[in-house]
């Protein structure tokens, strides 16, 4: 395997040559989303779900510790803990937009946010 060095793109750098950026591929909210969803999606970063499992990870170890023994979590509350995880990474993501969009538009990786 051979690694690409250029170092007028960042993007490739540390990436087997050949190898495709992950910006350039498609998703699957290009896929399978309506074309009026889509904006939606890329500004709550539904396609990057780490920060969604971050945010609900304390609050679905905290729903299973309080089942009872033997007894499994309470399905209603981890529906409604995960969709909380979701919603609020999302409204994160897209103040973080608003806020830095002066600087977003110098750097090239967000230029398009």
């Amino acid at each position: 395997t051979t690694y690409d060095n250029n170092d007028n793109n960042d993007s490739s750098r540390g990436q087997p040559s050949g190898a495709k950026d992950s910006s350039s591929s498609s998703s699957w909210i290009d896929r399978y989303l309506p074309v009026c969803l889509r904006p939606y999606a890329q500004l709550m970063r539904l396609d990057k779900p780490i920060g969604s499992y971050l945010l609900g990870w304390p609050g679905h170890w905290s729903i299973a510790l309080a089942a009872g023994p033997g007894q499994l979590p309470d399905p209603w509350l981890t529906t409604l803990f995960a969709t909380g995880a979701v919603m609020m990474r999302g409204a994160g993501c897209t103040i973080n937009d608003l806020w830095d969009r002066d600087i977003d538009k110098q750097i090239e990786r967000t230029r398009h946010r």
